[in-house]
């Protein structure tokens, strides 16, 4: 038998990969899930009038486009057909459900999450990418070049439009006193959407606006385009990951 103790802990892990983030465009979730790219599931909420839609921004659609499949009339009719055995539809490139019960929503976010992943998955004919959780793998090698103390996971931050942003890193000084770098982990071309909008909010609050902002991406997977690279230089440091232990070692983050 399970021990009460152990079952409490694989709970709190699952509920620790679990965040909801408030945004301009309603509430963002990333969900305990991956798309066979690495990228984590995320699935917005947003009001209208009395209905409540949930959808996942387009990021199932972009992950089949991503390796490669063409969007036949045959493809779309089978992608229709399988998101609709989630209770989901697929309008313009989005797989969305809508509800007028608020008590449904969290239901209907892991199902909409479900969904997106199959319209990503139909893709795996093609050669697939090994599945791994890009952004674990920067933070564990930033916490090997700046040290455990220095660097707070999934740090919080509410920017001055009031939305509320986890950040993939914040390092704080030597001293351990204040933040001097935020970095985050860009795995993809969803991610890399999504973390501009965020880098962008920093960026324009004064309490945290001149605090070094960086942008650690993929070089590796190609999923991360020059076009995602060039925006989020407008809004931050980019560091492509081979390069990581020399870059953060020599900028002076000690």
């Amino acid at each position: 038998m399970i021990q009460r103790n152990v079952r409490q802990d694989i709970k709190k892990a699952l509920c620790d990969l679990t965040f909801v983030e408030q945004t301009l465009v309603g509430y963002e979730i990333a969900l305990p899930q991956i798309y066979h790219t690495g990228e984590t599931v995320c699935i917005t909420v947003r009001q209208e009038g009395d209905f409540f839609i949930i959808h996942d921004d387009s990021a199932g659609m972009m992950s089949l486009e991503s390796s490669g499949t063409v969007l036949s009339s045959r493809t779309l009719n089978a992608l229709q057909k399988g998101v609709e055995a989630y209770g989901c539809e697929i309008s313009g490139s989005r797989v969305l459900k809508r509800t007028q019960d608020f008590s449904d929503v969290a239901a209907f976010v892991a199902i909409v999450g479900c969904a997106s992943r199959f319209v990503a998955d139909y893709g795996l004919h093609l050669p697939a990418q090994a599945m791994f959780d890009f952004r674990k793998k920067a933070v564990n090698t930033l916490r090997e070049i700046l040290g455990d103390q220095r660097l707070r996971e999934n740090e919080e931050i509410t920017t001055s439009l009031g939305s509320k942003y986890h950040v993939s890193a914040a390092v704080l000084d030597a001293r351990l006193v204040r933040t001097i770098a935020y970095i985050e982990a860009i795995s993809g071309h969803q991610s890399s959407t999504r973390k501009f909008r965020s880098l962008f909010e920093i960026a324009k609050t004064p309490e945290i606006g001149e605090i070094s902002r960086f942008s650690l991406y993929d070089d590796t997977s190609g999923s991360v385009t020059a076009g995602d690279i060039d925006l989020l230089k407008t809004v931050s440091h980019t560091v492509p990951f081979k390069v990581a232990s020399q870059t953060f070692s020599n900028l002076h983050l000690h």
